[in-house]
């Protein structure tokens, strides 16, 4: 007699556990057989176009400083379980692009890192924005790299840095850097000049390494060439018949002859930093902010290093200020400093980071929040997250399937006479189904079923029957809505 079993699920892991009411009876030496199979699958492969390319964000309150409101496009390309790092990736330079260092004012954006990301413990894909303050950091800097130390004085959080006394240091003998990579949203490396001379010649320079200097072996020098983005900073040269100095600018150790027309003054606020996608060189002075250079950021790492080389008559340095990598430099006071001499007279402040805002993370379109593993496209899905530490966290893991070619039926609670040759060893397979999940439903019927011996030499009860569908390199099947699988008895 041959009877007929209905199996359904919604298992997201494909996964079928169903209990009957009355027991179903095996007589010894039992066979079973899959009749048919209908589920949809999460193929996880999704392609990124103008439909659905877009997604909103806030971080601060709508108004025009902060701007409130972010809109960014992704771009467009298909993405599946092996290169879903790379719209992660794409996420992060996209997102991080957004936000501007240059707005006056409270500015939000400082010290601001988006990053998309698996959680490694809950395997969920997270979207989080973090900050970190904007402070010296001097216990994170170091100055006895090289040569020649740097020498510094002063106390908190507004300590002077300045070379030797005596003798001019040679080129990239004395320097000193922070050993934390910049934040890579809105990262900002700043620091005012205390003292000038009119002494000719390159006074400093203040770049990025894409490479820690930390790496660097003790009593080294560091090359210029290693600095692959920034400013330098010559002497005052007001007097006849030198002409006025005036800041230029590095790029891959090359050093401008041109540069924005800046003069070199004493009290001048010199910035690098990274600002809507952008690497940037800033003056600010009394009157206004001047930019020296700017230059596509690839958004790697960034390690700012100042390079001294005159002695501490001709140049000085104070009231560094710097946002390293929030991710590593984890804070949970990020009130921000509110000393006038930070600032000057008008490079902007770091925003009340302490002060939770209004926040929310908007996919465009379903399909890429499902992809990533969220049940709605909006997070939250109504209104907003009044914060100041936002994180956006799936619904589900994600787990992105392969594409499969077939699909196997596993018993759960039910020995089979199956064997796995991968395996090497017996495995209870009902059957491998040789369906493809390129259109993410599976449907399979078959008129000729194949019955498999059930290992059991006496009568067996069940009230449960459980079972699970693998792909083929027998990772989970992850199953959308409902599935059904009609199994035969006899």
């Amino acid at each position: 007699m041959v009877r007929l079993i209905r199996l359904t699920s919604n298992s997201n892991e494909g996964i079928f556990d169903n209990t009957f009411k009355q027991d179903i009876i095996l007589k010894e030496k039992s066979k079973i057989a899959l009749k048919s199979l209908s589920v949809e699958v999460d193929t996880s492969v999704i392609e990124i176009n103008s439909s659905n390319d877009n997604i909103n964000f806030q971080l601060a309150d709508t108004g025009p400083t902060p701007k409130g409101i972010q809109n960014v496009q992704l771009t467009h390309g298909t993405y599946d379980a092996i290169n879903s790092n790379l719209l992660f990736h794409d996420m992060n330079v996209t997102m991080n692009a957004a936000l501007d260092t240059s707005s006056t004012g409270e500015n939000r954006d400082i010290g601001v890192e988006v990053k998309n990301s698996i959680n490694s413990g809950s395997t969920k894909f997270e979207c989080e924005f973090k900050i970190v303050k904007l402070d010296e950091y001097f216990n994170d800097m170091v100055f006895n790299k090289g040569p020649v130390p740097v020498l510094t004085g002063g106390t908190g959080v507004n300590h002077n840095f300045k070379g030797p006394a005596a003798i001019n240091p040679p080129q990239g003998d004395c320097f000193f850097y922070n050993k934390i990579n910049m934040c890579k949203g809105g990262g900002v490396f700043r620091i005012r000049r205390k003292i000038i001379s009119a002494e000719t010649g390159t006074h400093a320079i203040i770049g990025f390494m894409n490479s820690n200097p930390d790496e660097l072996p003790n009593n080294t020098k560091l090359d210029i060439n290693n600095i692959v983005f920034g400013i330098v900073v010559g002497g005052s040269s007001l007097a006849a018949p030198a002409p006025p100095s005036i800041y230029k600018f590095i790029e891959n150790g090359v050093i401008s002859a041109a540069g924005a027309g800046v003069l070199c003054e004493t009290n001048d606020i010199i910035e690098i930093g990274i600002s809507e996608g952008d690497l940037i060189s800033r003056v600010w002075k009394v009157g206004g902010m001047t930019e020296v250079n700017t230059k596509q950021y690839n958004f790697n790492n960034l390690f700012p290093v100042v390079i001294i080389e005159k002695i501490d008559t001709d140049i000085t340095f104070e009231y560094l200020r710097y946002t390293p990598n929030p991710f590593i430099k984890n804070q949970l006071d990020i009130v921000p400093l509110r000393d006038d001499l930070e600032v000057g007279a008008t490079p902007p402040r770091q925003g009340g980071s302490n002060n939770p805002t209004n926040h929310f993370l908007e996919f465009e379109s379903d399909e890429l929040s499902n992809f990533l593993g969220f049940k709605y496209n909006r997070i939250p899905q109504v209104g907003f997250r009044s914060t100041s530490k936002f994180i956006a966290t799936a619904n589900r893991i994600f787990k992105p399937n392969n594409l499969s070619d077939a699909f196997i039926l596993e018993m759960l609670n039910i020995g089979l006479d199956s064997y796995d040759g991968e395996l090497q060893s017996r495995a209870s397979y009902l059957a491998v189904i040789p369906k493809e999940d390129k259109d993410s439903i599976i449907i399979y019927d078959t008129p000729y079923p194949i019955y498999i011996n059930i290992n059991n030499f006496q009568p067996l009860t069940l009230r449960n029957i459980r079972c699970r569908l693998l792909n083929n390199d027998l990772s989970p099947v992850k199953m959308l809505g409902l599935g059904t699988i009609v199994v035969l008895l006899e």
